[in-house]
């Protein structure tokens, strides 16, 4: 009796899967969940010429289309079926159903047709796709993905046309209601990490999963924290997608198992829909989602957690050689010996301060055409925001990194009062630590810098004649890049106590100037403080403007501003 019933269920899902497929189950995907999520080439070509209702979609770039496509195959890009311009503040989210549901008409595609996704040869771009149209509400049984790709087909030798097809538009009605089984949110990814129950799967690469790669759109490195790393290019080889015996040993001993719910991320939910669709049609695996936002949003939100092996493996080798380096040069102090290991500890931490500024993009961010990036970067420490942006502030002083940003930036992120604050601490201090490298730890690369431009002489002689009028002359007319002369002062005879208390003191103006104007217009104030913070701004700037007239009347002053 059990093996009549068992035999008897056995056949109703093999007639189901050949009456929606409208054939014989193809022996290669005979043991998949849903044999009909795949097609072989042979199989797609049959139906190309048998004149049904079938549409092939070519979801690669133009210009790749234009060399050479499927006969008759339209022709989309992620733009195509993508969120518009403007409906999130990241790049790579889904199009709502009713731009796909618009798009699929415009491409000839009504309830029935049945649908056959192609793109190149690593084929994430097919299963986005697919996965979107039958999340939109169209058959899934009417949606297959072409096994092998489009390298699969030309290797097949069927037969290839660079004519653009006639296409009829249609108004689209959905077979079925928009079905979000196979979608998850960010709120889903911030209960999976709390939940044993749940595999985050990270499908990217593992340059990107370690912290080590970022591709653009993504604002950090590194990956969701306790996500189980299979890189979606394990699913397939150069026959097409794997046999479903290897895609669940490799998955298994990942952990990755079906009593399990699984979220698949990566870049932005397009790896990950072929990682979904394997696990689900494939596998059978009965719970699987795929993360449209993916790393994008989630790294997008910084009050998201993040885990960067990376940047911890790195930091724990730097700070350990820093250790022992001060170490060693204590101890040789101590037995009454010279050492230069304080140079040398000096230029290590100099290194991993340039990893840091690396490894968080601030390279790329210290610019005035990315300052909202930036803003968004500093806001997303919250209470330690201001200690994170004087430090970049004095990272900025040390490493010749443009400074001017940064008075902007902090009128933005923290107000006229508290920006003031913020802004003129993270320039004196690092403004105060470029004087002592330049005049203990790297001298010669001071002196180096006056040798390569003369005019910088002048602030030593400056210095000789004026004494701290030399500092207040450089310091409110910018005779000379800020960050070069911090260096330079380090060469001179001016005491480091009265450099770093002037420096603060002829700065403040200028850096007040700047963080008034830029906050005032977020400063949530009225419209009659608002005024009073730009007026602050602008008579501060108008005063420091006149000052080199000021200053020239004056003889001791003349020579240095000509």
């Amino acid at each position: 009796m059990k093996r009549s019933i068992v035999f008897g269920i056995v056949l109703a899902v093999v007639f189901s899967a050949t009456a929606a497929f409208g054939t014989e189950i193809e022996p290669r995907y005979q043991d998949h969940a849903n044999p009909g999520a795949l097609i072989t080439p042979e199989r797609a070509h049959q139906l190309l010429e048998s004149g049904d209702n079938v549409v092939f979609v070519d979801v690669r770039q133009t210009a790749q289309y234009e060399e050479g496509h499927i006969p008759g195959a339209v022709n989309v890009w992620r733009p195509d079926y993508g969120a518009d311009s403007g409906e999130y503040d990241y790049r790579g989210m889904r199009g709502q159903p009713a731009k796909i549901h618009e798009l699929l008409g415009n491409l000839g595609i009504d309830g029935d047709t049945r649908v056959i996704v192609y793109t190149h040869g690593s084929g994430h771009d097919s299963f986005r796709f697919a996965w979107l149209i039958t999340m939109a509400g169209h058959d899934r049984d009417k949606v297959h993905v072409l096994d092998g790709f489009f390298p699969a087909w030309r290797a097949a030798g069927l037969p290839v046309s660079t004519d653009a097809p006639a296409i009829t538009p249609v108004t689209y009605t959905p077979p079925q209601s928009v079905d979000a089984s196979r979608l998850a949110q960010l709120e889903d990814l911030d209960r999976a990490i709390k939940d044993p129950n749940v595999i985050v799967l990270d499908t990217r690469t593992p340059e990107e999963w370690w912290g080590i790669a970022q591709y653009d759109g993504a604002f950090r490195k590194g990956h969701i924290p306790g996500a189980v790393h299979v890189n979606f290019t394990e699913n397939f080889d150069e026959n097409g997608i794997r046999t479903a015996e290897e895609l669940r040993a490799i998955y298994t001993a990942a952990g990755i198992t079906p009593d399990k719910e699984i979220i698949a991320y990566c870049q932005s939910g397009v790896r990950s829909s072929m990682s979904t669709t394997v696990l689900a049609d494939v596998l059978g695996y009965p719970n699987v989602r795929n993360y449209d936002g993916s790393w994008i949003e989630w790294s997008y939100h910084r009050d998201r957690p993040v885990t960067a092996y990376f940047l911890y493996i790195v930091s724990g080798v730097f700070l350990l050689g820093i250790v022992f380096i001060g170490t060693m040069h204590f101890r040789t102090i101590r037995q009454g010996k010279a050492s230069k290991l304080l140079k040398l500890d000096l230029l290590v931490l100099i290194v991993y301060a340039i990893f840091l500024m690396w490894f968080f993009n601030l390279f790329s961010l210290i610019s005035m055409d990315r300052i909202n990036e930036l803003q968004m970067w500093i806001e997303g420490f919250g209470l330690m925001g201001p200690v994170v942006y004087m430090l970049l502030f004095i990272a900025a002083c040390v490493f010749f990194l443009p400074g001017g940003p940064f008075g902007i930036i902090a009128g933005i992120v923290f107000g006229p009062i508290f920006g003031t604050i913020w802004a003129s601490i993270g320039s004196t201090i690092g403004a105060s630590l470029a004087f002592l490298l330049g005049r203990y730890a790297f001298r010669g690369f001071a002196e180096n810098l006056v040798a390569k431009n003369p005019k910088l002489k002048k602030i030593d002689d400056g210095v000789e004649k004026n004494g701290w009028r030399m500092l207040m002359i450089t310091r409110f007319v910018p005779i000379f890049p800020f960050n070069v002369q911090n260096y330079v002062y380090g060469l001179t005879k001016i005491p480091f106590v009265t450099f770093a208390f002037l420096s603060w003191l002829f700065m403040l103006p200028g850096t007040m100037a700047y963080v008034f104007i830029a906050g005032a217009a977020v400063s949530g104030a009225d419209m009659g403080t608002i005024m009073i913070y730009f007026a602050i701004g602008a008579i501060i700037l108008v005063g420091l403007s006149f000052l080199p007239k000021i200053l020239k009347k004056k003889g001791a002053a003349a020579d240095v501003l000509e």
